[in-house]
């Protein structure tokens, strides 16, 4: 148990252990170890969970920007299909008024023949 119960290695085991990303079971185990530890093993301990919580923070922030990274790439290709499916039924449009106008003009051909 450490030895004064004001002492740093308590007070930073508390603050480690409010913001640890871990779930209630295991901060109330390592409540528990913490009070019957000596302060030698306490500060072992406390840099351990101190890593695991940068080493979170680390994955955290690199998820994050995969996420950003992901939806700006997905937003830019969807933006390029939109551009290219508006060109594409711009272009088909124009082909098909194109057929229109000679199968008119075809059909007006045919009646001057016809008459």
């Amino acid at each position: 148990m450490p030895t004064n119960p004001d002492s740093q290695l308590l007070v930073k085991a508390s603050k480690l252990l409010r913001e640890a990303p871990l779930d209630a079971e295991l901060k109330l185990l390592l409540v528990e170890m913490v009070v019957r530890m000596e302060d030698d093993r306490l500060a072992e301990l406390l840099e351990i969970i101190e890593e695991y919580t940068k080493d979170v923070q680390k994955d955290d922030s690199r998820l994050k920007d995969s996420l950003k990274k992901i939806s700006t790439d997905y937003d830019s290709k969807m933006d390029q299909l939109v551009q290219q499916t508006e060109s594409e039924l711009n272009k088909l449009e124009s082909e098909i008024s194109e057929e229109e106008k000679e199968g008119k003009i075809e059909e007006v051909k045919k009646r001057i023949k016809e008459s």
